[in-house]
């Protein structure tokens, strides 16, 4: 019997499958990195007509930019406000939430300027002051239908 030059046949493997899933993991690692090399350009490319700017840091320019200083007008009355020159004095309310509706008047006006508050249709500005020199004075603020104006006293320095 020849039975030892017999050869069984294999099963048959199907690679399909695995061309398939070998397929899918290119496609998925190919796609990300063909679309970040098309972002890159070929660096033969023309500058762009856009200029670019940027924004100086506060190390760059020598100074910094400071939030105004803020006062609650439904707790000012016979208070003390510190303000540098230059940086805005910005006065809020929770009682008399319009903005628009207060008046003031700065004692010594060569030391801060009233700014009203106002609106222009599209944003409410509040009410506040511009600190002009170094000084002290008084500041009345009031509003229609308040029984008394709120008084506090403002310093500015240098």
């Amino acid at each position: 019997m020849d039975s030892m030059n017999a050869t069984t046949p294999e099963p048959t493997k199907s690679f399909a499958p695995r061309r398939a899933l070998a397929t899918l993991f290119a496609a998925a690692t190919l796609v990300p990195v063909l679309a970040l090399s098309a972002c890159a350009g070929d660096g033969n490319s023309e500058p762009s007509s856009t200029p670019e700017t940027s924004i100086p840091s506060s190390s760059e320019s020598g100074s910094a930019v400071t939030p105004p200083t803020l006062v609650d007008l439904d707790s000012a009355n016979g208070t003390s406000v510190t303000a540098a020159v230059g940086k805005s004095v910005v006065l809020t309310s929770v009682a008399e939430p319009d903005p628009t509706v207060w008046m003031g008047d700065v004692a010594d006006p060569s030391i801060a300027e009233w700014m009203p508050g106002r609106s222009d249709g599209s944003a409410t500005f509040n009410p506040g002051l511009t600190p002009l020199a170094p000084g002290t004075t008084s500041v009345t603020v009031s509003r229609p239908g308040a029984e008394q104006p709120i008084t506090f006293t403002l310093t500015v320095t240098g």
